[in-house]
């Protein structure tokens, strides 16, 4: 067993026979003992730096992983990896230093090997983990300058243990229940990173969020914490995991549950409500811009992030242009549906979202839940005859997000992938197919949960390539029409289109704000008069992509993209395309980038052509 996991092994045994290998002074007696060891840049190299490529790739990406606790805890790997689920991520300087030397060492050491030597299942992982670490090392460069890529400040916004501590944590033994009072405790310290990550952007005058975000910050990180047990949905959730965890007894129970809200009482609401008080301090003095390019290093920076989240070396005004060539088109698509069906089709697009909106009707309740859920079990059978199924489904939860939030499952299987879904509120049921189709089946979940399954290396399994699975959810969307979903469902169509429309526009405010110089409000008007929506709407819509600089433009690039890999496809292949092959051929190597996705089609059509 090599050196680094043999270390990590032994603590385990030393936990095994009752021995803690770390006890801190404040520590409850019936805390868990500590079982983390972080590589180091060093550990890295000395582990892997001799290994045949296979292990090489897996080693030194596990390697990379323990670096990230809550990123472990969601891919259920814990036991794997011989950790326990006691941890948050680090995000102070010192930590990240030492993140960013191991992936310029993971790199240096995959140029060492002849990719022309490698199998071609090889060389697609090569080229993988090549975009993958160099992506990482480039972004380097921009630190502590700008919002980190991986660091606190845009998942905090929604802040991950929000999820990581209701929907994905497990809780089925009396062990597990320590290690997640263990990371309650650890929140007051995370919070304190984030503030001084803040504070330093603020000292060195070089970057802090503007003051829509920060505005916006306290309310968002909140959410979790109210100091009445019955509004706290984190509370609600721990209580829900112990009340079926069949391991605990019932006295131990109750006394979990005092545990978990003395925590949050004592420790975590009173530093949420000190760090709450210094964000309005410091929105007094932030910006009121919100894009990146209004400097040069800024401009860089976007083109950076346009590249990290599409996988594409594009400009930011050839997305720009694109997103309002799709903006115009879908709109005119969508007004020659409407008056296909006798619907008046003149007007802003907000009239012609109130008709279809009147026309369609509207659901929520349990008759809301029952139509996504027919809805998504219909579409799996559907797809079982023309694509792969995964075996693992979906699950359609109630939410609290405003948005649709999809989860995947962890990679050990032990629970399923969800999909959060608002139930309370009204929705109109154009809408509903197309949201199905895009996230579940032939969508997204489609995508995930075969990559998840696939015999590929853990890196192409669950490793998150934005526009590669955004961009094959809108073309899913496209295959429902293509098969015929749609054909007896007019206002179903219509939703479709405009799920492109909204995708298109989301891509134009992303450039608009960090390309052109929109101002916030401006990006509020542009979307609501494109899409229709209302300013509530709208500025959740805005909001959401408006703090993270080049996502909003995921799902346009990665679809468009697609249909450019389609169509080299049917003119290379001619009689010889076979549409089904073609869309199981974009699945089968897992998650890759679109760069990476691009190679692999143009080797299919040379190899299939002659």
């Amino acid at each position: 067993m090599r050196e680094w996991f043999r270390l990590t092994m032994l603590t385990l045994g030393l936990i095994a026979l009752g021995i803690p290998a770390f006890q801190p002074p404040d520590r409850k007696p019936t805390s868990l003992p500590r079982s983390w060891i972080v590589p180091s840049a060093d550990d890295v190299a000395a582990e892997v730096s001799e290994l045949p490529f296979d292990l090489f790739v897996d080693d030194s990406y596990r390697m990379y992983l323990m670096r990230f606790p809550e990123r472990i805890t969601a891919l259920g790997m814990a036991d794997q990896f011989g950790v326990t689920d006691d941890r948050l991520n680090d995000y102070s300087d010192s930590y990240t230093e030492g993140t960013r030397r191991i992936e310029s060492t993971i790199l240096d050491l995959l140029g060492r090997f002849d990719r022309d030597r490698l199998t071609p299942a090889e060389r697609v992982t090569y080229d993988v983990y090549e975009w993958y670490l160099e992506d990482r090392v480039q972004g380097q460069r921009f630190s502590p300058a700008f919002y980190p890529m991986d660091g606190p400040l845009p998942f905090s916004l929604t802040w991950p243990p929000n999820q990581l501590l209701t929907s994905t944590y497990p809780i089925d033994s009396r062990n597990e229940v320590l290690a997640y009072l263990d990371r309650l405790r650890r929140v007051p310290d995370q919070l304190k990173q984030l503030q001084g990550w803040l504070e330093r952007q603020a000292d060195n005058g070089v970057f802090i969020p503007p003051s829509v975000v920060l505005s916006e910050m306290p309310w968002m990180l909140w959410v979790p914490f109210p100091e009445e047990r019955s509004y706290s949905p984190l509370f609600a959730c721990l209580r829900e995991e112990i009340k079926n965890a069949k391991a605990i007894s019932t006295p131990d129970r109750g006394q979990y549950l005092s545990e978990a809200w003395s925590i949050m009482v004592d420790r975590a609401i009173p530093e949420y409500v000190r760090f709450e008080d210094w964000l309005y301090e410091l929105t007094g003095s932030a910006p009121d811009r919100v894009g990146m390019g209004k400097t040069e290093e800024g401009s860089a920076y976007y083109a950076f992030l346009l590249k990290h989240f599409t996988g594409l070396d594009i400009p930011p005004e050839e997305v720009y242009q694109l997103g309002v060539a799709e903006v115009e088109r879908a709109q005119r698509e969508i007004r020659d549906e409407l008056g296909r069906l006798g619907i008046p089709n003149d007007g802003s697009m907000a009239d012609l979202l109130s008709r279809v909106e009147e026309g369609s009707g509207s659901i929520l309740g349990n008759a809301l839940r029952d139509r996504y859920i027919a809805l998504k079990d219909a579409a799996r059978e559907e797809t079982s005859g023309r694509l792969p199924v995964p075996e693992r489904d979906v699950r359609i939860v109630a939410g609290w997000f405003e948005r649709p939030f999809y989860w995947k499952a962890p990679h050990d299987g032990s629970s399923l992938a969800e999909l959060h879904l608002r139930f309370d509120l009204y929705v109109p049921t154009f809408s509903l197919p197309s949201l199905i189709y895009s996230e579940t089946y032939p969508g997204r979940h489609l995508q995930v949960a075969l990559a998840q399954e696939s015999d590929v290396p853990l890196i192409q399994q669950e490793e998150a390539f934005p526009a590669f699975s955004a961009g094959w959810a809108a073309y899913a969307d496209d295959l429902a029409a293509e098969w015929g979903w749609y054909d007896d469902d007019p206002y179903g169509y219509i939703g479709h289109l405009w799920r492109r429309l909204e995708r298109a526009a989301i891509a134009v405010y992303d450039t608009g704000i960090n390309l052109k110089g929109w101002t916030y409000d401006q990006a509020l008007s542009y979307y609501a008069s494109a899409t229709g929506k209302d300013p509530y709407e709208a500025a959740l819509e805005v909001y959401r992509y408006g703090i993270w600089p080049g996502q909003g433009t995921i799902g346009l690039v990665g679809y468009e993209k697609i249909l450019e890999l389609r169509r080299k496809a049917e003119e290379g292949l001619q009689s010889r395309f076979d549409p089904d092959r073609f869309n199981a051929l974009l699945l089968e190597n897992g998650n890759v980038p679109l760069s990476v996705l691009e190679k692999i089609v143009e080797g299919y059509i040379e190899s299939n052509s002659n």
